[in-house]
């Protein structure tokens, strides 16, 4: 039998744990449509480098460009979500993922109501 987990406000895991992503996916839009950004968001694991972090974003909610210290993923399992990196822009919709390496500038747009997961490794040597 897998150690239960222990859920700390600080999000550390101890033992395994399984996160509904989807319960509270409908109070978190709610929340991001409630808010002047048009976004919300809840940490669900935060352990060493390792954060996963549930997004919310009403249509047409913005995040202006910024980048992460290590690599990331952005899995969209509600809505459709344009992120653009120097690249250009990529349209990304629901049950679709898309990855980042470490520093790459990018920013996001919801093109619909949106609910993602971001995961992000973050880079041991900026921890110190």
């Amino acid at each position: 039998m897998p150690e239960q987990h222990s859920y700390l406000k600080t999000h550390q895991l101890s033992g395994t744990v399984s996160v509904d992503l989807l319960g509270g996916a409908a109070d978190l839009l709610e929340k991001a449509r409630a808010s002047t950004s048009g976004r919300a968001a809840k940490t669900v694991v935060k352990n060493g480098a390792l954060r996963i972090t549930l997004i919310a974003m009403k249509k047409g909610a913005t995040a202006k460009s910024h980048s992460v210290d290590g690599p990331a993923t952005i899995h969209v399992i509600r809505g459709k979500l344009r992120i653009t990196t120097p690249r250009g822009p990529e349209d990304v919709a629901s049950g679709k993922m898309f990855a980042l390496g470490a520093n790459v500038q990018h920013s996001h747009t919801a093109l619909a109501d949106c609910i993602a997961v971001l995961t992000i490794a973050e880079s041991q040597h900026m921890k110190a």
